[in-house]
């Protein structure tokens, strides 16, 4: 996926918002996991 699609997607779905929210959580997890709380997010908004 393109920068551009990603932006879209994330605006789109409120993501930026999503991870100001669940910071505190995210932030003491690796990378995996915090992708992987992305798109569990995504697919839940639909």
């Amino acid at each position: 996926m393109k920068g551009k699609s990603v932006i879209e997607l994330f605006v789109r779905h409120k993501v930026c918002d999503y991870i100001f929210e669940q910071f505190d959580i995210l932030h003491i997890n690796g990378p995996r996991y915090i992708v992987e709380e992305i798109d569990e997010y995504i697919a839940k908004a639909g």
